[in-house]
């Protein structure tokens, strides 16, 4: 008895967002980031539009990065500048910027995406921090900030090399100006990584159906799938495919 082997593009990685155009999203950032002809104006602006339109999203993503600031012994900031929070407000403000670009590549209202995230429960997205956890000295906070810094660091490396090659050409634009590139990378890396998966949520169920639909049909003619193939079985290989996809994630 002979066991069939599977084909090997069957076996190769499936992604449910194979067809975004992460390079058109890169070159729209950057479009936008050099309209002034300077980017730190660019990125400020940026900032400060969230902050206006969008305080509750601000407000969650600084509640997470207010953790890389040095404190005192009676917790209060050294820095009175906020001197590595600004480099975290750089990158948010990047990846704020490439993040709705994506969401109009993918017909996501930029309101909405960020709604979302502000509704997401307290810990959802900053995994390395339990919901009850509080700082009482200063090297507890500065562990809580090594781990963003962690989180970050491998949320960028998991970005598409598009959205890296934003960053370098971002961070290269004002490379002797900049303070601390591993907190801009890591802030970057970290906001626009959950952010992308935020926005592809809102497509993640019509992708999936299709995906069964492709699956299904591919090898067995369309008229037996409708007659011979249970319902249950349609929302079996609907289930398995989403848990395949984000094992990879």
């Amino acid at each position: 008895m002979s066991i069939e082997k599977i084909p090997a593009k069957y076996q190769e990685f499936f992604d449910l967002y194979a067809d975004v155009d992460h390079e058109s999203v890169r070159d729209y950032t950057l479009v936008r980031l050099n309209q002034k002809n300077d980017v730190l104006q660019s990125l400020q602006h940026a900032y400060d539009r969230n902050a206006q339109k969008y305080p509750d999203f601000i407000r969650r993503l600084i509640e997470r990065g207010k953790f890389l600031e040095p404190v005192n012994e009676e917790l209060d900031f050294i820095d009175d500048e906020m001197s590595v929070m600004r480099v975290y407000n750089t990158g948010l403000a990047m990846a704020s910027v490439a993040l709705d670009a994506l969401a109009y590549e993918m017909g996501v209202d930029e309101s909405i995406w960020r709604n979302m995230w502000v509704e997401l429960p307290e810990n959802a997205d900053f995994v390395y921090m339990r919901a009850d956890e509080q700082c009482t000295n200063p090297q507890e906070c500065a562990q809580i900030g090594e781990r963003l810094v962690e989180l970050g660091q491998k949320s960028y490396d998991a970005l598409e090399p598009p959205y890296q090659q934003l960053y370098s050409a971002v961070a290269d634009t004002y490379e002797t100006r900049l303070s601390n590139p591993q907190v801009l990378r890591s802030s970057f890396g970290f906001i626009m990584c959950f952010g992308r998966n935020v926005i592809y949520s809102f497509s993640t169920d019509e992708r999936l159906d299709k995906a069964v639909r492709g699956i299904l049909v591919r090898p067995i003619d369309d008229r037996q799938v409708r007659h011979l193939l249970p319902k249950r079985e349609l929302r079996r290989a609907r289930r398995d495919l989403l848990k395949y996809h984000r094992s990879q994630e």
